[in-house]
Formats: structure tokens, sequence, C-alpha cells
């Protein structure tokens, strides 16, 4: 009979990693032998040279790369049993695959980063506690030159619009009809997949299992609270030509209409010499949890963000003088954002969790370590002319929703 603990503690490595086989024969690479901050494993068989690694040189071949590491805290004593398997076997059995290695001191098991929030729920709903690794001696000391007008919250509020996603995803499509530009969509999975599904394991840990898990008990209401944006509906907001929550029918004519004449705007847009030719660059600056929506804000380093802004003020602009009629639609619903922005997450209703409790934690254990969770940061290479027909930018990267593309070279 197995005498481990009741409840594991384990915590969620920083890094993202890469497995890798080489030869039996092959050398350790100099890249395998540096000092790793978080975690390493060389190991030599008679059939292959397997190494775990934070950074595998890009071309190595037989490589997986976007691992999240999950640690247990030890030391661990030789004499207990069924330590991976009380871990293994509930992810298992919700279809995640892991990748479990041994120490003389511990264990740790990986995940693919697309599994990471849901392995985080299972181990939590085991009783096992998860944290998140902390890099971070002292809270980042930059700001957002624009505070955005929603959170933190006192209190949270749920949005219809995310349950019919959740409930309906399949009516939930062309309920609406939205045009907005945006920059960075879809995202890139090479540049901050991992790093994404980093922070979100860790803004998970923020509210209490029930809130961010599925009830498997209560058929009513099955859905979590929290609500996280799936990684390829990530994106960062340019200008709004029409928000898709925007009340009024239109018929098909009229949106056609609405849509010739943001396309024209566009393409004024881009013929501006002022219009950036080189990618824009985003480096994390702050995240917060509003009311509303959860957020990611970005310092955007190049200042082609605002050039772009200003070239799309000044096409509209001319086109209003130019063709007051075909405009008036346009001009009670178009918005320039005045921050750099991507939602993360938003709610399907009230959280349990006490609202402050909440706040605390994400202060702590979030926002105190950003520049770990997103080290690097992310190019952007294309703006984008998008039409919502369904909310929030969960639509796919087609012809049918894509109106227009620069791309940034």
């Amino acid at each position: 009979m197995s005498n481990q603990p009741k409840h594991l503690n384990l915590v969620i490595l920083s890094d993202s990693f890469a497995v890798c086989k080489l030869p039996p024969d092959a050398a350790v690479p100099d890249w395998a032998t540096k000092p790793s901050a978080s975690f390493c494993s060389v190991t030599r068989t008679r059939d292959e040279l397997s190494i775990v690694c934070p950074h595998v040189p890009p071309g190595t071949p037989d490589t997986q790369n976007n691992w999240t590491c999950l640690k247990i805290q030890g030391p661990l004593d030789f004499s207990w049993t069924g330590i991976l398997a009380s871990l293994a076997k509930p992810l298992s059995d919700a279809g995640i695959s892991i990748f479990a290695l041994s120490t003389y001191d511990t264990d740790y098991i990986l995940v693919s980063v697309d599994q990471a929030t849901a392995a985080v729920a299972v181990l939590q709903q085991q009783g096992h506690i998860v944290t998140f690794e902390s890099k971070a001696k002292d809270p980042p000391t930059t700001t957002t030159a624009i505070a955005p007008r929603d959170g933190p919250a006192k209190e949270f509020h749920p949005d219809p619009w995310v349950v019919s996603l959740i409930e309906n995803p399949t009516t939930a499509a062309d309920t609406c009809f939205g045009l907005v530009v945006v920059a960075g969509w879809p995202p890139s999975r090479e540049q901050w997949l991992s790093n994404y599904a980093q922070f979100c394991a860790a803004v998970q840990l923020c509210f209490d299992e029930a809130d961010v898990t599925e009830s498997f008990l209560d058929k009513t209401t099955p859905r979590p609270a929290v609500y996280f944006y799936p990684f390829a509906a990530l994106h960062t907001t340019v200008a709004t030509f029409r928000p898709f929550t925007f009340e009024g029918v239109l018929s098909e004519a009229q949106k056609d209409v609405i849509i010739r004449n943001a396309r024209q705007i566009m393409e004024r847009a881009i013929r501006n010499d002022r219009f950036p030719q080189k990618p824009l660059r985003l480096e994390i600056d702050s995240a917060q949890l509003g009311s509303k929506a959860g957020i990611l804000l970005w310092k955007e380093t190049t200042g082609g963000m605002q050039s772009i802004r200003n070239c799309i003020e000044k096409a509209f602009d001319d086109f209003m003088e130019e063709f007051p009629e075909e405009a008036s639609s346009m001009t009670s619903t178009f918005t320039m954002p005045q921050i750099n922005h991507s939602t993360f997450c938003r709610f399907t209703k009230v959280p349990n969790t006490n609202c402050d409790q909440v706040q605390e934690r994400f202060r702590r254990d979030v926002v105190s370590n950003l520049s770990t969770m997103f080290p690097s940061s992310i190019l952007v290479n294309s703006v984008s002319l998008v039409c919502e027909r369904t909310p929030y930018m969960h639509v796919p990267n087609d012809e049918i929703h894509v109106l227009f593309t620069c791309k940034l070279n």
C-alpha cells in the first residue's frame, strides 16, 4: 500500500523546456552542460542520449519543444511509493500525456504547454498544491503610461458573450458583426505560446479551484467562472471601426458598405509615408484583472504602433471629408485605444473567490513575476483588418474574416 503524503506540493518552473534525442555515442553538447537556473537532465543509454533543458539550438534533430515542467517539492523519502502514480493516473484519465523524470531528491513531470492549464486543474482537483516558481526579488518598477479604465477590480462581472461562446460555440459563430484592426494576430506560437501557458497557469492559481475548473458533478453549471482566451484568439487592438457589441441590426448590403469603406481607409493609411515598414516590438509592461476582463499591458518600443494609429486616424478623417455620406455609418463607432493590451480572460459568472484575495495573489504571484514569464520582446510582423463574426476574435484566419493585411517587413 502506498505511504505517500496525502497531498503533494508542486512548483511550475518558469522556463519552457525542450526534449531531444541524440545518438547513444554522441558527445554531450556544450549547450547541455551549462548551469541551468531551473532544470536540465542528460541521460545516456545503449539506445540514445536524451536531453531535457530550457534551450536547445534550432535545427537540433529529434527535438520536441514547448514543454512545461512541474517539480515535486522534495526531498522525497526513498521509502515512499506511488508518488508519480498519484500524478500520472489522474492526468492520464484526463487525456494528458506526461514525460516523467526522477532525481535523487525528487520527481519532475513535463506536460505540453497546450495542456499545462488543464494539468494544473486536474492536479488541484486531486488535492495537490500547485504554485508558480518565483525568480523576481522585487516587483517590476515599470508602469503603463496610460492606465486602463477597468481595474484593478473590486468585484467581477459575468459576460453573456463568453457564456454563448462556451455553451454554444457553433451557434455563436456569425452572431455578430464587428470590424477591428489588430496587430500580431494570429499570435506567433514560436515566440510566446509557452509563456502564455505558464502565465495562465499562474493566474489560475489566484482563484479557488472551483472557479477555474469545470464541474462534472453539477451539470446545471458545468462551466468554470473564469474563461481563459485560447492562444489563437490573442491580439492587440490597433483601432476599431465598429465594435461587435454595437447595437443595431444591419443588412448584408449595409455590412458590405462598411467593409468596403474600412478597406479603403486602411489602403489610404498604408500609403502614408509615416506608416511603419518594420516590425513592431512589444515588451511586457504590466497586467491587471478588471471587473470585466483580465489584460496584459504592453510597451511598444519602436513607436510604430502610435504611427499606425496616427495614419489610420488621418485616413479616416480624410475619407470623412471626401465621402461624408459613406462614412456616416462609422462616425459614431470608430475608436482608437490609448493603450496596448491583450485580453486573456473574462468571466462566465461571478467567481466564488473573494475579489480582494484574488487581487492580492495576482499582485504577489503574477505581476511581480511578469518579466520572468515574458522575458523576451514579441515581434509583430503584420496589421490586419478583421471582421468579428464571432465575439472576441474567436475567428479563423481565412479570407472571410481577414479583409486586409499589411506585412511589416
